[in-house]
């Protein structure tokens, strides 16, 4: 049990690290030498404008598992840099750096927004090295913006070179926009540039009184086996709020690839999540359906949560997370998993209790 519960609350922490590389695995990179010499003088020269640490500390008995983000802020000439470290300290006294995050914005006067991003990991000598560079550049025109990213990675353990490329079109008013998703892979057989996903989406919003809806329809498509592309993914999402609550209805169908009819879809995901705010407290359930669960397959329910956060006056606050998971040891109910208490205060200081079902 000691070291189910030990896995679980290490996991809990490296999602903020998978977090940080999916946002990468969507953006691109620019050049690593100017890049990290530009930032490296930049930064050492002066005083970060804003800087932030924040410290998780989670207890499993006598046991202490303490983890640091820090957070630096610097104001350029052009534009803006952003640094977040995070350190996972293996014993007392360490200061290893698990992993740093460098983002740098650039404003030119047409409007165009250039940013750069830098996704560093320590080698065998504990030194920070990038893994990962990214670049994007949006460019508006006219009631358009279009937004080019390329992402560059390590082949092989060699020099970085451009993986993936994305070309991004967005158009309309923001109550009615439409947008449409190109991404191109590197094959590293041919060395050529293949067409790996299309993607074409809608997003409207209307406010009718107190009260405000915002739809998002979106189809995925990828390659078929004849050359041409087909859709692979259907998802739409409602967002309704009014009067300090808000409901979100997303639902997923993805392509059934166990039959060879292409029109065939089975229901991914179905997720409700309902929120009610007020004066010092926030309550969210969240619940989940899926026809892929270990019940059946039919749309079941596979996972429910419950959050409850409050904030005191003087900015600490208490945040309460109950888990409910359909388990392989008894698909045929939704049990009690674990509950997650967390506590922070005003300076960062943070600290997570896990507690699983008995």
């Amino acid at each position: 049990m000691n070291h189910r519960i030990s896995f679980l609350l290490r996991r809990s922490f490296l999602k903020i690290t998978q977090y940080v590389v999916l946002v990468f695995s969507m953006m691109i990179v620019l050049s690593v030498g100017s890049l990290a010499q530009d930032v490296s003088a930049t930064t050492n020269s002066k005083q970060p404008d804003r800087y932030e640490k924040k410290t998780f500390v989670d207890q499993n008995g006598t046991q202490l598992l303490a983890r640091t983000l820090e957070t630096e802020h610097h104001v350029t000439s052009d534009g803006e840099i952003d640094i977040q470290r995070y350190r996972a300290p293996s014993w007392a006294g360490d200061e290893r750096v698990s992993w740093e995050r460098e983002v740098r914005t650039r404003k030119q006067p047409d409007g165009t927004v250039e940013k750069e991003y830098v996704l560093r990991n320590p080698d065998g000598t504990g030194q920070l090295v990038p893994i990962r560079i990214i670049r994007e550049k949006a460019t508006p025109a006219g009631d358009s913006t279009v937004v080019h990213r390329e992402i560059l990675q390590r082949l092989g353990g060699g020099e970085l070179q451009a993986v993936q490329k994305e070309q991004i079109t967005e158009k309309g008013p923001d109550n009615a926009t439409q947008v449409f998703k190109e991404v191109q892979r590197l094959d590293t057989a041919s060395h050529e540039w293949q067409t790996v996903e299309r993607e074409t989406s809608s997003v409207s919003t209307t406010t009718i009184g107190n009260a405000t809806k915002k739809e998002t329809k979106s189809v995925r498509q990828t390659p078929n086996a004849y050359g041409g592309v087909t859709d692979y993914e259907r998802r739409q999402e409602r967002t309704v709020s009014s009067g300090g609550k808000e409901t979100h209805e997303a639902t997923v169908y993805r392509r059934d690839n166990s039959t060879s009819d292409p029109d065939r879809f089975f229901l991914l995901d179905h997720t409700t999540e309902t929120t009610a705010i007020a004066p010092g407290n926030t309550t969210r359930n969240v619940v989940r359906e899926s026809e892929r669960n270990m019940y059946s397959h039919n749309p079941e329910v596979v996972s429910e949560q419950t959050v409850e956060e409050k904030t005191a006056p003087d900015g600490s606050r208490q945040t309460v997370t109950n888990v409910r998971e359909r388990t392989a040891s008894d698909p045929s109910v939704v049990r009690a998993v674990y509950t997650v208490v967390e506590e922070s205060n005003s300076t960062g200081y943070v600290r997570r209790i896990f507690i699983p079902a008995e």
